[in-house]
């Protein structure tokens, strides 16, 4: 004599498309499992048992879907696959996004950060989000996120080079982008306004340049001579006018 047969509920959910639906395995039709579509992954309980729950109730059932770790009766559901926050990413700035959902599907470029530049010149690291296969560490409602990376290379000047042992020239960082390279002199004066130089890259081609002349440093004698010429002649002045008075 056979058993009772165990009936659970009907496997619908009005939330999914008519293409998430629930499937039964051949050999069970009391397991079954719910399918998603591309960019969609189960959330919730992997497969459904039915398991008999006593005698028949008013709807005719006697038995209740379940599934190990899950509460009885939870049903699993079908989820868009995202991928965490792609408007930061390591080593670029963000230029665009096609969805600031970051479903999968998602497409970002990033620039090279401030003082590089990418190699090729002119292309942008891209990062999509795309389907997770290796559900066995990664949450499958998780995306991930796959990179076509260009490596940034620093924009850096030419070296600073001085034959004038009495100028001494100390800067922010070295001949990298922005450094800021200060020149002073140990015994001598500055024979220019500007005492300061930039690292610039002022036609973004990431080629950097010094944003001024280098300053130079002349001799204190120079000066001294400067200055014994106009006390002469103011000399000369005084003599000529006390010639005149007299």
């Amino acid at each position: 004599m056979k058993g009772k047969p165990v009936l659970c509920a009907p496997l619908y959910d009005l939330k999914n498309p008519i293409e998430e639906t629930f499937h039964c395995l051949h050999d069970n039709e009391l397991a079954c499992r719910l399918s998603c579509l591309e960019g969609r992954a189960v959330f919730g309980p992997r497969l459904l048992t039915c398991k008999q729950t006593g005698d028949f109730d008013e709807y005719g059932l006697n038995g209740v879907w379940t599934s190990e770790g899950f509460k009885d009766g939870m049903m699993p559901n079908c989820v868009d696959r995202v991928c965490h926050d792609m408007s930061h990413f390591p080593g670029g700035d963000l230029y665009s996004c096609t969805s600031n959902i970051y479903l999968v599907g998602t497409e970002c470029e990033y620039h090279c950060p401030l003082g590089t530049y990418t190699v090729p010149k002119g292309e942008k690291i891209k990062v999509v989000c795309e389907n997770d296969y290796l559900e066995s560490y990664i949450p499958a409602f998780d995306g991930i996120v796959r990179v076509e990376y260009y490596p940034c290379i620093d924009i850096v000047c030419e070296e600073i080079q001085v034959d004038n042992i009495d100028v001494e020239v100390t800067c922010t960082n070295t001949i990298y982008y922005d450094s800021r390279c200060n020149f002073a002199c140990k015994t001598g004066l500055i024979m220019t306004e500007h005492t300061e130089v930039t690292c610039v890259d002022s036609d973004d081609d990431g080629n950097g340049e010094w944003n001024l002349d280098f300053p130079d440093c002349t001799g204190l004698c120079f000066y001294c001579a400067i200055l014994t010429l106009y006390l002469a002649i103011f000399m000369n002045i005084q003599f000529s006018l006390k010639i005149v008075y007299n």
